[in-house]
């Protein structure tokens, strides 16, 4: 057992949400500290987070393509990397590398939908969707909804009333069972998957076209050669940042009751608790592909004790950014058990869970695109430093980076004789993880 540090911690995700450190607004809402002064003064020997060009962070493509553009001024909180995307659906800001890629993969899938429905067929389909006096009464074609429903609230209180049907557990993320009358969801699942994207996206420009085109499917006949990658041709690999093939062939199949259903019984295999259990499977934050995909991960380290640490940490999550923060981590751990050395138990250190290793070793991930030297980063390098086990002696101490630190943050941890591995995915499964190219 752990013996806990004198700090005072916040209940945290498996990052940095430190008491204290919440005296600037963040750019977005999430876990993560934001920084006051005090946190960044050089005269105590911190580091000010400072903006970055996108043309010497991002490769052409990811920085600029046929319909989007990445505002050359990449700003930082000190941890993540935050995006201005402009394009021709309109600007979307990008809290990380992550996000990024997902916001410049779902403006090429709306390029792709605008070109879809811009035919003739597509018309014809249009006018015999909007006979359906349902359709037409909702304008589910003619002004479709921005949200991952795809159907207003009144018109799902109206069928709701007409089959006495319930919403049962799903997210604010997932469509309503009710549509799944008309083969709504369905549709859009598979136009998704086409697109490699994630239907449950929060991104509601995407959202309103998937819905557009979804309906016209179902309920107007839409040719299948009109949509992308149909037919015989095979759908392209999930998009960078959305998860594993595996798990997006998944999402394509089964609607989310389902993906809840199969979540629930590998996290009862785990041996997590009913209560965190129900808790995690009705987050709202997490869509059902994120939330599957973290459920893999842990699945994936299937002799390591006590993943239900991880599970409780991960019902912190306050915002999507959260939600792909909890992610990422459970992948780090996962990719450093598969590849470098079994992770026997998990351990709650306050702020961050860490591994522990059948040597004794701890390994503590902390998915950050690029973390510079604060007083929240020295708060967790001096946590792993000094953490204590009851039952033996630490061997070593390791931290697991999705990207990289600055020379001083990564000079300041070794000092305190802990290992980092910068860009971790990359280096333990290179094999895996081309679609994380393009950010230098």
């Amino acid at each position: 057992m752990l013996q806990r540090q004198g700090w005072q911690w916040a209940a945290g995700l498996a990052v940095l949400a430190l008491v204290g450190c919440a005296n600037t607004p963040a750019p977005v809402r999430t876990l993560l500290p934001a920084l006051s002064a005090g946190d960044t003064d050089p005269k105590k020997g911190f580091e000010t987070p400072t903006s970055v060009e996108a043309s010497k962070l991002l490769s052409d493509a990811l920085r600029q393509g046929p319909y989007h553009t990445v505002n050359d001024t990449v700003e930082s909180d000190g941890y993540m990397r935050i995006y201005t995307i402009s394009s021709e659906f309109g600007e979307f800001r990008a809290y990380g590398d992550d996000l990024l890629r997902i916001r410049v993969g779902e403006v090429a899938a709306l390029a792709e939908l605008r070109e879809m429905s811009s035919g003739s067929e597509f018309s014809q389909a249009l006018a015999a969707t909007a006979k359906s006096p349902f359709v037409a009464a909702w304008k589910l074609v003619t002004n479709p909804v921005r949200t991952i429903t795809g159907i207003p609230r009144g018109a799902a209180n109206a069928l709701r009333s007409a089959a006495e049907l319930s919403r049962g557990e799903r997210s604010e993320f997932e469509d309503g069972a009710l549509a799944s009358l008309f083969g709504f969801e369905r549709d859009k699942r598979r136009l998704a998957h086409q697109l490699g994207v994630d239907p449950y996206s929060s991104n509601p420009a995407l959202q309103r076209e998937l819905n557009r085109i979804a309906w016209v499917t179902t309920m107007g006949s839409l040719p299948t050669r009109l949509i992308p990658f149909g037919g015989d041709e095979a759908p392209p690999p999930m998009s960078a940042g959305l998860g594993t093939e595996r798990v997006g062939d998944m999402i394509l199949d089964y609607p989310p009751e389902d993906m809840r259903r199969i979540n629930r019984i590998e996290l009862s295999v785990m041996g997590v608790s009913d209560e965190v259990r129900r808790e995690f499977i009705g987050h709202s934050w997490y869509s059902p592909l994120r939330q599957s995909q973290l459920v893999a991960h842990l699945a994936a380290m299937d002799l390591t004790r006590d993943r239900e640490v991880f599970v409780e940490a991960a019902l912190q999550a306050a915002s999507e950014e959260d939600g792909i923060l909890y992610e990422r981590s459970a992948e780090l751990l996962r990719a450093y058990h598969e590849n470098r050395e079994a992770i026997v138990r998990l351990l709650n250190l306050g702020p961050v869970v860490a591994g522990l290793t059948a040597d004794q070793g701890l390994v503590v991930p902390l998915p950050l695109d690029h973390a510079v030297w604060t007083r929240p980063i020295q708060r967790v390098a001096n946590l792993l430093f000094n953490a204590r086990l009851a039952d033996g002696v630490i061997s070593d101490r390791e931290i697991l980076v999705t990207g990289t630190l600055s020379d001083l943050a990564r000079k300041r941890i070794e000092s305190r004789k802990i290992g980092v591995i910068e860009q971790a995915l990359e280096k333990l499964r290179p094999a895996d993880r081309t679609a994380e190219a393009g950010i230098r």
